[in-house]
Parts: structure tokens; sequence; C-alpha cells
């Protein structure tokens, strides 16, 4: 599913989530269905959380998220060149997505979640 466009079983006609999002890691609950909303945007999210040699990837397919405590769980990492990457709280090593800095909405790769 990494950057193909969602199919209706996991997008509605009116844009939601049907499905909940988990940590693909450790299985963490992150978002409940209806929470978020699809966004077709580029962005590229840091493969792993730290490592030496910072490798990308291009993502763009996300949900926007009106508020980071619409989430079940998030966590928000320190602001690295004006965003905050979204993590899971539990395992904290997955890069799930990222939040402007300053904004209140967030965006969740569509790709970076497993689905339920």
């Amino acid at each position: 599913m990494d950057n193909l466009e969602p199919d209706a079983t996991l997008i509605s006609q009116d844009k939601k989530n049907l499905k909940t999002a988990l940590c693909p890691l450790c299985g963490c609950k992150l978002l409940k269905p209806n929470v978020g909303i699809l966004v077709h945007s580029t962005f590229s999210l840091p493969i792993e959380k730290a490592s030496a040699e910072q490798k990308t990837q291009t993502i763009t397919w996300f949900l926007e998220v009106d508020d980071v405590f619409s989430y079940e769980n998030i966590a928000c990492t320190k602001t690295v060149e004006n965003f905050k990457y979204l993590t899971c709280p539990d395992c904290e090593r997955a890069v799930l997505g990222f939040q402007r800095n300053g904004e209140k909405n967030s965006f969740l790769a569509l790709s970076r979640a497993q689905w339920t």
C-alpha cells in the first residue's frame, strides 16, 4: 500500500478511515476508525527514528487528524526543522507521521500503520 491510492476497505466515501490504526512494530492502538481524513500530500519521513544514516521514504497518502488528542495513543519527537515526527508511545521505534510546528493537526502515514 506504500504510495498506491487507498482502497474502499480502508477509506470510506467521505474520506474517513474505516479501520483502526496500530503500530506495525508492537501493535499499540494508535487511532480509532472515523477519526482521520484522507489527504494526498508528499512528505519525506525518516525510515527509522534514529540512525547514523538518516534514510527517508517519500509518502503521498496520509490521514489528517485535527488534534493529537484525537489519537488513542501517539507520541511526538522534539522539533526537527519545523516538524515533529509522530511515533508509537509504547515502542518509540516507528516513525508514523508528522506535525508541522505550531499547528494542531497532524498527518499519519497510511503505509506506516497496520490496519485492523
